[in-house]
């Protein structure tokens, strides 16, 4: 009694284009943890920004996510305290728009875990 070969399923595995939010515990995802930290939100242009300056689990961290793309433009980066990562945040949101023409607006930084 012969038996046919079994049909070998492949599976591919693919890169993703870019990595999940769940790699970087910043912002929003390290709220449990959040000591104190601050937020500003931009709308300018058709762009949608979100600024964060924490300090956390991890120390004190800056952060800017882009809304519309869902990806961060700068995912965690450790300072020195809230008040260089509010600038380290203006600084890469300004960066980020001044090849699209736009220039950032005042901002309103909000206590952390506020809307």
């Amino acid at each position: 009694m012969e038996h046919a070969p079994k049909a070998v399923t492949r599976f591919e595995l693919k890169q993703p284009k870019t990595l999940p939010l769940a790699l970087f515990p910043t912002a929003w995802q390290s709220l449990s943890m959040l000591e104190e930290g601050v937020w500003a939100e931009i709308k300018v242009g058709g762009e949608h920004l979100r600024l964060f300056s924490e300090h956390n689990a991890q120390g004190v961290q800056v952060s800017v996510y882009n809304v519309n793309t869902k990806h961060w433009i700068a995912p965690s980066e450790p300072v020195d305290d809230i008040h260089q990562g509010k600038e380290k945040a203006e600084a890469y949101a300004r960066e980020f728009l001044k090849p699209l023409g736009l220039t950032l607006p005042s901002l309103e930084w909000k206590k952390s875990r506020s809307t």
